[in-house]
């Protein structure tokens, strides 16, 4: 009875590793004039709750590469500082273009750059100063764009897809996690930044540090004082509404203490729902054109040619 069974086991364990898919996805990442974005963040989420699944960085010719069980329930994110953040539906192979912050073009009218990535022994930091990530946006929405760095939906910051991630502004430790924590990035404009350093392996100096730090380099006022920022951030692509806010910080010497009021008034597109409908109609279309194929046939395009789809 015991031999019985282990044949049994072991049919049912090959009968699985035969029948499971692995699906590779890949890509390359290009700006609107067609030159590669390297260290773009690309995550893999799920539907309908966007929890990350994988993540990955493009190389220097913008490609990535991600590997997955399952390509029907999930979908793309793809950002990178100063850049439309670009949601996508998985496939095989892909060109990715992603376009500068319209937002950003209509209000700067001198020459702005791609931020700057730059490698040191044991971090990465990007140049937000003079850049095209300088203007209209928060260190919330910033952290969100940077390379293998992720935002969870309740607050949580991931390096490398680990949490345990220690907030630093210049050198003082941010004692704040979750929501309070994203609260209070979210009164910081990139008007007021320099560079952002993420340390992915911490040296003995910073003891305990948990998966990795992030320090917020600002602009350095010499001779202290008081400085402020007043305006709103108007986001059109996902919501009609705007966040009016207020932001001033005190600087002398070793002290330094920031204070923020943020409004919101928001008409909410609930971005995920409309987002699964959108790909599970991308599923069952993909799904008539199989049928079609294993009958023997092939679509038809707009222009009335014949295409192989496979």
């Amino acid at each position: 009875m015991k031999k019985k069974i282990d044949i049994l086991l072991l049919t049912s364990c090959c009968f699985l590793k035969v029948f499971s898919q692995e699906y590779h996805i890949q890509g390359t990442i290009l700006d609107n004039k067609m030159i590669p974005i390297e260290f773009a963040t690309v995550a893999l989420l799920s539907l309908p709750d966007s929890a990350l699944i994988d993540g990955t960085i493009s190389d220097s010719s913008g490609h990535f590469s991600l590997f997955t069980n399952e390509i029907d329930n999930n979908f793309l994110k793809i950002s990178f500082v100063g850049y439309e953040t670009k949601y996508l539906p998985t496939k095989s192979e892909q060109i990715i273009i992603l376009q500068a912050n319209s937002t950003l073009l209509d209000e700067v009218s001198i020459k702005v750059f791609r931020p700057k990535v730059t490698f040191k022994d044991d971090r990465f930091e990007v140049k937000i100063e003079n850049s095209i990530a300088a203007k209209g946006n928060t260190i919330e929405s910033l952290l969100q764009q940077l390379p293998g760095v992720w935002a969870t939906s309740d607050g949580s910051i991931l390096i490398n897809g680990l949490s345990g991630v220690q907030i630093y502004i210049n050198d003082r430790p941010v004692n704040l996690s979750g929501a309070s924590l994203m609260k209070y990035l979210s009164s910081f404009r990139s008007e007021d930044i320099n560079r952002i350093e993420v340390i992915q392996r911490p040296s003995a100096i910073y003891a305990a540090e948990g998966n990795g730090i992030i320090k917020i380099i600002t602009k350095k006022n010499i001779d202290g004082g008081v400085s402020g920022t007043i305006g709103t951030k108007i986001d059109k692509q996902y919501f009609s509404g705007f966040t009016p806010f207020i932001s001033f910080q005190y600087h002398k010497g070793d002290f330094g203490a920031n204070i923020s009021l943020n409004g919101e008034k928001t008409k909410w597109l609930l971005l995920t729902d409309n987002y699964a409908k959108d790909i599970q109609r991308n599923v069952d279309y993909k799904t008539q054109l199989k049928d079609t194929a294993e009958n023997g046939g092939y679509p038809p395009t707009q222009n009335g040619d014949i295409r192989s789809l496979f």
